[in-house]
């Protein structure tokens, strides 16, 4: 069974089991569930806290962002300028001897954060075949000068991939209407247990209705909206 699997190396800002990344790591964990861990490798610029979601890979690589240095809040700007100045160069020469170690058949890329310029320096000249996938746009928490690089540098990425795909149409439209190329949908999402499941459960009167809700709120006037 693990023949048929070519060797996939994903490249991302976030580890194997990461919670965060905005719900890309679930989606990504939940198309690669059968993938054999034997062949699937894994580079990312932070590195894994835990193993609680239990995706094994063959190898981790992380070209690691010290978590003092990791612009959150605090030094923003200046944190910035010295990840592009010093750290990007050196992630983009490590992303390269990842590639030349692991060997892969192909690189599954979602450029997320910081993954996106040191990937976009090394990925295009690459003698390998890569997937882009966009989950997210590069200014979707806001328009500074670096996010809007960012994400001509990931339109870049997408034109330049052998394939692609994003979360939704309306993101395909539009990076087809800003790259001239043409992508699927990414359609992961609710599996036919998780519909069995429901169908099992028996009601129960309750005087508020609990609502779950997996992924990032960027308009949260509309969202309470919603909610409301």
């Amino acid at each position: 069974m693990s023949a048929n699997f070519p060797r996939l190396l994903v490249a991302t800002e976030f580890a194997p089991n990461m919670p965060g990344g905005g719900g890309s790591g679930a989606v990504m964990r939940q198309m690669l569930k059968d993938w054999p861990a034997e062949k699937l490798f894994w580079w990312s610029c932070l590195p894994e806290r835990n193993r609680h979601f239990g995706r094994a890979v063959a190898g981790h690589r992380v070209a690691l962002i010290p978590r003092k240095l990791y612009p959150h809040r605090r030094w923003r700007a200046q944190k910035s300028w010295l990840l592009e100045i010093i750290w990007t160069p050196w992630a983009a020469r490590h992303f390269r001897r990842t590639l030349k170690f692991f060997r892969p058949d192909v690189v599954w890329v979602l450029p997320h954060g910081w993954s996106i310029p040191p990937l976009a320096r090394a990925l295009p000249p690459a003698a390998v075949g890569f997937h882009v996938s966009i989950h997210d746009y590069a200014d979707a928490h806001g328009t500074t000068n670096r996010s809007l690089r960012w994400t001509a540098v990931q339109e870049r990425l997408y034109a330049s991939a052998c394939t692609r795909d994003a979360i939704c149409q309306p993101m395909v439209d539009d990076l087809r209407a800003k790259t001239g190329c043409e992508g699927t949908v990414a359609r992961a999402g609710l599996e036919p247990e998780d519909l069995d499941l429901l169908s099992h459960k028996t009601g129960v009167h309750a005087d508020a209705i609990r609502i779950a809700y997996a992924g990032t709120i960027l308009v949260e006037q509309e969202f309470a909206l919603f909610a409301r």
